[in-house]
């Protein structure tokens, strides 16, 4: 899966850009602040219509402007596709070959890409809440009926938290038809998860191990009130769960326990990352985990992903740049931003790479690195 032409206007500072993109690395540089980033979130937004910066669509749209377009034609296994996101005040509207798409829902999943940006190394120390959405969000563009599933038991759990403010005799009745809504739904989306974290842990160790240059032992431990995996006992035990816990939801009027709690943690040589591993093992930790990703969403679709990196190169040691650049070099499309080409490219490359100079929201300038040297 590859971009081919991109087309951007009023999206933070980049007013009307257009760019012809090709296969493989294309770097994106120049000084802070002139629209690196802005660039390659667009291509994100594109993917996920949501930023890995902001959850407020509002932000992007340029301060003077009411709407944002991003249109890219993608080359896929089926073909090469059109792909449309207005952003407006009011919301956001979805085109697949110029056809209006009706739900979000549908749209997900048709163009995939994976992001690290310098901010995901602190995904280990923030709330739950962002590990979840790491795992949903990959899960609802691996599986659309995912991001379905998880709307439903969005909208379940807001009935029930209401109607614990107010619960008599008469609604537990209700309460009852509502836990068994509840936990029928968490049932998907925790086979789901399960699924998911199986996955990373037999590639995961495979990929830290390629970008550390060391053998560890790497381990995601699935944090979820109930771990059981056959359904009849699942729900069972989910529904005595909710029962034990009524008295207290109500004292509370929120719902304690269920999958709107998950987590998970990471183990380096069976200590939690979290606790025990520097910020540079952190930070490694994080990005081999997105390019975990990476290699499950190509086996699972056999579609690769577009993988964006952001500013990464610079927080890297020589060792564990050349580790990377050789990784990401024989991968379909990546977009790597950073001040100077020559953070990413430190020695002669038998293999063309892109590189694009942004200055104020605009190309001003781009050729390409082979073998060491730069061609117009």
């Amino acid at each position: 899966m590859n971009v081919i032409q991109l087309k951007v206007s009023s999206f933070r500072n980049l007013v009307n850009l257009e760019l012809n993109l090709k296969r493989g690395v294309t770097v994106f540089y120049g000084l802070n602040g002139q629209g690196k980033t802005n660039l390659v979130e667009s291509i994100f937004v594109l993917s996920k219509t949501h930023s890995f910066r902001t959850f407020h669509h509002k932000e992007l749209i340029q301060y003077d402007k009411t709407k944002s377009t991003i249109t890219a034609k993608v080359h896929k296994n089926s073909g090469t596709h059109s792909y449309q996101i207005d952003l407006t005040n009011q919301g956001k509207i979805c085109y697949i070959n110029k056809n209006k798409v009706l739900k979000i829902s549908e749209y997900l999943g048709n163009i995939k890409a994976i992001s690290f940006i310098p901010e995901d190394v602190f995904i280990f120390k923030e709330s739950p809440h962002n590990r979840r959405w790491l795992l949903d969000s990959e899960l609802a563009s691996l599986f659309p009926l995912y991001m379905k599933q998880l709307i439903v038991f969005q909208k379940i759990m807001e009935q029930r938290n209401a109607l614990l403010k107010q619960i008599n005799a008469k609604q537990k009745e209700l309460l009852d038809v509502i836990d068994n809504k509840l936990i029928e739904v968490s049932y998907e989306l925790y086979s789901k998860r399960c699924w998911l974290i199986e996955q990373l842990n037999e590639l995961l160790p495979i990929i830290f191990k390629k970008m550390s240059g060391e053998d560890n032992q790497v381990s995601i431990v699935y944090k979820t009130y109930l771990n059981q995996k056959d359904k009849e006992t699942y729900l069972k035990q989910a529904k005595e769960i909710l029962e034990t816990n009524l008295n207290k939801d109500i004292e509370k009027t929120f719902t304690q326990v269920g999958i709107h709690k998950d987590d998970f943690e990471i183990y380096l040589n069976q200590k939690n990352i979290s606790l025990y591993a520097s910020q540079g093992q952190q930070r490694l930790m994080a990005l081999s985990i997105k390019l975990a990703l990476v290699e499950l969403i190509k086996k699972e679709t056999n579609e690769e992903p577009i993988l964006i990196l952001d500013d990464v190169f610079s927080e890297l040691d020589t060792k564990k740049r050349k580790a990377l650049l050789n990784y990401i070099l024989d991968k379909e499309q990546v977009f790597v931003t950073c001040t100077h080409y020559q953070e990413v490219i430190q020695e002669d490359i038998n293999q063309p790479i892109e590189i694009i100079k942004i200055q104020q929201g605009k190309v001003v300038e781009r050729g390409v690195i082979y073998n060491g040297r730069k061609q117009s």
